[in-house]
């Protein structure tokens, strides 16, 4: 209510407070998030800011990211502010251990979203058939990106290994299948891995340090050898105990 007498009002005046937003390209701000300024004061920008896979580079005040990083806003600044975060994409190397394969050259210059296998041949290695890629347990597909395979952005590479399936037949030497042999015979035999079994008619048979055995004046013999992988060979032959004559006398 006016008094019936003249007054004097007198302005008050304070300084202005004002918004700061942040455009942060698919990274955060973990901390010194200041969101607001009091003109004369001004504010320092966060500098605790992170993406993975890239390198924070500084706050601009347009989204080109173009001119001088702003580190603060100045005690002198009005208005609310708005500023982009820059980033530069961090560059890994994924390796290739064939275990025995053709080679496969390194890839340098992988970003964090980038597929590992872009642009990566098959290897090939003979008497095996090649069944993909593996990192650790996981299981790398054409589709798998960088940033699938590893915990964090720290390290600067990765190896793969290559994964494969013995399909070769194990190769039974020093006999011929189908022939007949008049003495005992030294048998070898011989896979691209291991040896699972061998046997002769059904019995198992020890072979010395070299892959071998004898096999002995018993007639007919199938001798079947099965390696790890589970491929077979097979062979028959027959081995008398020397040769046989009819003789007619006059």
């Amino acid at each position: 209510t006016m008094p019936n007498s003249a007054v004097t009002v007198t302005a008050v005046f304070g300084p202005a407070s004002y918004e700061i937003t942040y455009e942060c390209g698919g990274g955060s701000i973990r901390s010194g998030a200041v969101t607001q300024y009091t003109y004369g004061q001004g504010a320092s920008l966060p500098t605790d800011v992170v993406k993975a896979g890239y390198t924070f580079e500084g706050w601009y005040d347009n989204r080109g990211c173009t001119g001088t990083p702003v580190t603060a806003v100045s005690n002198t600044d009005m208005g609310n502010q708005m500023f982009w975060a820059k980033w530069t994409a961090n560059q890994y190397t994924v390796t290739y251990d064939t275990d025995g394969g053709s080679a496969i050259p390194a890839k340098t210059g992988v970003k964090w979203e980038d597929k590992v296998l872009d642009g990566i041949a098959a290897p090939t290695r003979s008497g095996y058939r090649f069944d993909g890629w593996q990192w650790g347990d996981v299981t790398v597909t054409e589709e798998t990106s960088y940033s699938e395979l590893v915990d964090s952005d720290g390290a600067t590479g990765i190896q793969l290994k290559a994964q494969w399936t013995d399909i070769a037949t194990p190769v039974i030497s020093g006999i011929e299948t189908g022939k007949t042999y008049c003495a005992a015979q030294t048998v070898s035999v011989s896979d691209n891995g291991s040896i699972a079994s061998v046997t002769v008619n059904g019995a198992s048979v020890a072979l010395d340090a070299n892959n071998r055995f004898t096999l002995s004046a018993s007639g007919t013999q199938t001798i079947v050898v099965i390696d790890n992988a589970g491929n077979r060979a097979e062979m028959t032959v027959t081995v008398h105990d020397g040769h046989t004559y009819l003789w007619q006398s006059e």
